[in-house]
């Protein structure tokens, strides 16, 4: 070992006996802790990770039982942080010799101390919407240094409700990736009510440069009311090619996502700016949607104002459906509509001339 790791190596331990010392001294002044059936609630915590299925068992019943007595004491132990000379062994440890790594590893037990946060985690998703407090303690560990921090904070905010919505919203835009991906898979489960969130998914849904960050979103996006994204309309006519394309992508996913789509925006076509229209019949002659559901949107296409719209429509409708079929549909529209559809064929007799 060089002088100069000798010096860090000594240094590191006489400060882990001051820190020692200290702790000692705090010890003396501390509240006692809270205690569930004449146990200290640490035990409880400990037994969460126990091998025996009865013991966890019983240490999830205590820290329910426990409730919102417990939820200051567990924010306290989330929010911890590295002790300056925790941080310092994490940071410099790696360059002592492999024997000095393991001995200051056994003394400052790094993994221990990550532990006790992940099992406040888990400990107040175990309490759930009462422990509503801790929600935004819960969103910044869902950026934490420690993986099994992280996981912890996202089950925990996973069984909070849509109290937690509100806080979620807010970060969404400021968390780092890794962070914006659990919230993203939060508001999805929450579906409609995540609707708050739908200004920052639709920047993230122009601007982000993951597909997985992409997928994830447009997931949400598949979850939310139709009536709610009137936005993501207005990007189909962007004058921006790649964020006309995502909003292309993500408006394809959620259509194939409702069955009733169809029809909610055959209702909505004919008051969309021609950019928007335009965008709308692209998605739905690449989609999967049902030839005869489809159907339903492209009739409002054939009787579009604009000729090029009307045309496509119309080709549409002559490679897809029968004759039998199309008749099916047009007795479901106004007559303007019919007749207008009918003489877009140019002769009556052509009407869903080709049969599949």
């Amino acid at each position: 070992m060089t002088l100069t790791k000798r010096r860090l190596f000594l240094l590191l331990l006489a400060g882990l006996g001051f820190a020692v010392g200290i702790g000692l001294l705090a010890d003396a002044f501390r509240k006692p802790p809270i205690a569930v059936n004449g146990r200290p609630l640490t035990e409880w915590l400990a037994d969460l990770d126990a091998s025996d299925e009865r013991a966890r068992l019983a240490a999830e019943q205590a820290i329910t039982l426990a409730g919102t007595n417990a939820i200051q004491t567990l924010r306290h132990i989330l929010n911890r942080r590295d002790s300056f000379l925790l941080s310092t062994y994490r940071k410099i440890g790696p360059r002592f010799p492999r024997w000095a790594q393991r001995q200051l590893h056994l003394l400052l037990k790094p993994s221990d101390f990550d532990m006790h946060r992940k099992r406040a985690a888990q400990a107040l998703g175990l309490i759930g919407p009462p422990a509503a407090p801790a929600i935004p303690d819960l969103v910044n560990a869902l950026a934490d240094r420690s993986p099994i921090v992280r996981l912890a904070a996202f089950n925990a905010l996973s069984r909070m409700g849509k109290d937690a919505l509100p806080v979620l919203a807010r970060a969404l835009k400021t968390a780092p990736q890794d962070a914006r991906l659990y919230i993203l898979s939060i508001l999805a489960e929450h579906e409609r009510e995540a609707e708050l969130s739908l200004p920052d998914l639709l920047d993230i849904l122009a601007t982000s440069g993951s597909d997985t960050e992409l997928t994830a979103t447009i997931h949400v996006l598949r979850k939310l009311d139709l009536g709610s994204l009137q936005p993501l309309f207005a990007m189909l006519g962007s004058a921006d090619s790649k964020t006309r394309d995502r909003a292309k992508r993500a408006f394809a996913s959620v259509a194939e996502a409702n069955p009733s789509m169809p029809f909610k925006l055959a209702e909505l076509y004919p008051n969309q700016p021609l950019p928007v229209r335009s965008a709308m019949v692209d998605v739905f002659e690449q989609s999967s949607i049902p030839r005869q559901l489809t159907g339903v949107f492209m009739l409002k296409v054939a009787a579009d104002a604009d000729p090029r719209l009307q045309q496509r429509g119309t080709e549409w409708l002559r490679q897809h459906l029968s004759r039998d079929e199309l008749d099916r549909l047009l007795k479901t529209v106004p007559e303007p509509v019919r007749q207008q559809v009918r003489a877009s064929y140019g002769r009556p007799s052509e009407v869903g001339s080709h049969d599949h």
